[in-house]
């Protein structure tokens, strides 16, 4: 399974609808939400990080590149944070 099958499916996991809107609205509705808050979302990186590091720094731009390209707005986190850990 491809990393970014692995993440979408955690994302979907963790996802809660209750908290959408609210942070769409505090990002002033420019961006489409799961709803997972900062501390669930890095427990994914981590746990992702962990079982897949090699791979990820060997595919880091195209995953970031795919992350980004996803509507919901913590795929770009979650690309923000990996670049971090792979670099470091």
């Amino acid at each position: 399974m491809k990393i970014l099958d692995i993440l979408a499916d955690k994302c979907l996991t963790h996802c809660d609808a209750t908290q959408r809107d609210p942070m769409a609205r505090y990002m002033k509705d420019q961006f489409v939400f799961y709803g997972i808050k900062s501390p669930a979302r890095k427990a994914i990186v981590k746990e992702i990080w962990n079982d897949h590091k090699d791979v990820i720094r060997q595919e880091i731009r195209p995953l970031v590149n795919a992350l980004w390209a996803v509507e919901e707005r913590e795929n770009q986190y979650i690309a923000m944070e990996l670049i971090h850990k792979g670099f470091l």
